[in-house]
């Protein structure tokens, strides 16, 4: 039995088979094109992907059910063209593997890690709040730490650092008084900045720049309309305009910080449930069905104004980056 039939055979009762004609059906041809191009997925292996990522779902649910403060993440794995398995780690020595996965036993579990990334970002905002720590630790430099996040498949916290910050990653640690055995530190090869226009949604105008709408959003509690943005396309206040005409204003923004902001609209607008593709077409191109977190190493796909459409794959969540404001 392959990896993939095992894989298939673990989880029946989640989830039917889907056929190639139903799959594209629901996949618009951009969506085909791009994770052929991006990820080498065939448009004959989708319908057999699209079904390994709900299993890959359904598993990580049971596994964190199955092995509690023992489970130490999960992920899926493309073993050859058309094949995939699920892998779940542990720190329990004595356990079995859940149906259609592999297990993996390691030494640290999952909130080990998080506790310790929890530890690292307390840190990081001790450090970048005081000056003379920012000056002690990274001499001024303001994104010598650029990211951290755990990496479940090597049971560990990556630290990403400028290529002459080693040191100052170092002192990072030793301020944190984390455990170093669960840390890894590794040069970056370039130097994160802030994105605009990368988002899945329509293209306006906030203040004297473009930016994309992230989703559309009704307030709750309220009818009050307005879509979910980047904190960086502009302060509180700052008008918003689509084509020619004034929509509203950005009513709450964070930047520098969790680089989110909420935008209002009139109550005249229209929200609707799509996301556009800017071919030049209708906007009305992808319709969202739904949301649910992605298993790590499942495809995620976006689209913005500049690229159009981009996949990749799910790495890690929760992931800190410093753009260093």
């Amino acid at each position: 039995m392959n990896k993939l039939s095992l894989l298939l055979s673990g989880a029946v009762a989640f989830t039917a088979f889907i056929s190639t004609s139903q799959a594209n059906q629901e996949l618009n041809s951009e969506y085909i094109t791009a994770m052929e191009r991006d990820l080498g997925i065939s448009q004959a292996e989708l319908p057999q992907y699209i079904q390994a990522e709900e299993m890959a779902a359904n598993i990580e649910k049971n596994a964190t059910i199955q092995f509690g403060k023992n489970y130490a993440g999960s992920w899926m794995e493309r073993i050859g063209e058309g094949q995939y398995k699920y892998v779940v780690a542990t720190t329990d020595q004595n356990s079995s593997s859940i149906d259609g996965s592999d297990l993996k036993h390691v030494n640290y579990s999952l909130l080990q890690l998080e506790d310790t990334m929890s530890t690292l970002n307390d840190t990081l905002t001790k450090v970048y709040e005081s000056a003379a720590l920012t000056k002690q630790l990274t001499n001024d430099k303001s994104n010598a730490i650029q990211s951290m996040y755990v990496d479940v498949k090597n049971n560990d916290i990556v630290i990403k650092v400028a290529p002459d910050a080693m040191e100052a990653a170092i002192n990072f640690v030793a301020l944190s008084k984390a455990d170093i055995n669960i840390i890894r530190i590794e040069t970056s090869e370039g130097t994160p900045t802030a994105l605009v226009n990368t988002y899945g949604g329509r293209e306006y105008v906030s203040g004297g720049g473009l930016c994309s709408i992230g989703f559309p959003v009704i307030v709750r509690g309220s009818s009050a309309k307005g879509f979910v943005t980047a904190g960086h396309c502009g302060g509180r206040g700052t008008n918003v305009r689509i084509g020619s005409s004034n929509i509203g204003s950005v009513q709450r923004a964070n930047y520098p910080g969790d680089d989110m902001a909420w935008a209002s609209q009139r109550s005249s607008d229209g929200q609707l449930p799509f996301v556009t593709r800017y071919n030049g077409g209708n906007v009305r191109d992808v319709r969202v069905r739904g949301s649910r977190v992605g298993a790590i190493g499942a495809s995620v796909c976006r689209s913005g104004r500049t690229t159009g459409y981009r996949c990749g794959n799910i790495q890690s969540r929760n992931s800190t980056v410093n753009y260093g404001q």
